[in-house]
């Protein structure tokens, strides 16, 4: 676990270098490791028996490798997105197999959609023609924060915390403001320089709730 994690920091790292340089090879090799890693945590703690939960969320992971390596290639943006989109299904079926979604916090929901609503609006003039699927990956990500909010609300499961869950499916969120930031608005190394650790912790965290 903590090999890991140091490699999550150097992979970070990496990727960085690459984006202040403009050296998309750092950026993939930087990726590709620190991704990799979040695999290698999820494996490592897997159960004996594990829950229908960690092979969703192991589903997840997987898709989210896959899109960060994606989003590398310069035409890779509405390819990477569809990955992100299918990670984030993956991520909310899982959520569906600890709570049915009649238990989901309405006031949660609520909260969640209406920044998630204010964010889509100040996008919007700066989407052209990926309105309808940017719009769609905005609904998804939703979905998946209320429903990590509201399996963390309702402790569906006695004696096992739920707010790594939580934790984790509002730090992937606030790191995709910073990828949307980067892409739509304003070009900066700050974008990624923030983005990337609130990514990997997130994906980390997610990973270690698979030996749950």
């Amino acid at each position: 676990m903590v090999f890991c994690l140091l490699a999550a920091i150097a992979g970070v790292a990496t990727a960085l270098t690459g984006e202040r340089t403009g050296k998309r090879n750092l950026i993939l090799a930087g990726k590709g490791i620190a991704s990799a890693g979040f695999l290698v945590v999820a494996v490592s703690v897997w159960p004996a028996a594990p829950l229908p939960y960690a092979y969703w969320v192991l589903s997840a992971l997987g898709l989210s490798f896959a899109g960060d390596l994606i989003l590398v290639s310069p035409r890779g943006l509405l390819p990477g997105l569809i990955a992100f989109l299918l990670a984030h299904l993956a991520y909310v079926a899982g959520f569906l197999t600890l709570l049915p979604p009649a238990k989901w916090a309405v006031g949660i929901g609520a909260g969640v959609l209406l920044v998630s609503g204010v964010i889509l609006a100040w996008l919007w003039p700066r989407l052209a023609s990926l309105k309808a699927p940017v719009t769609l990956y905005v609904l998804v990500i939703s979905t998946m924060l209320w429903g990590a909010g509201s399996v963390w609300r309702s402790s569906s499961i006695p004696g096992r915390p739920e707010w790594p869950i939580a934790l984790a499916a509002a730090l992937f969120y606030a790191s995709d403001l910073f990828v949307a930031r980067q892409v739509f608005v304003r070009r900066s190394l700050l974008n990624p320089a923030v983005g990337l650790p609130l990514y990997y912790a997130a994906q980390y965290l997610f990973a270690a709730t698979a030996g749950r």
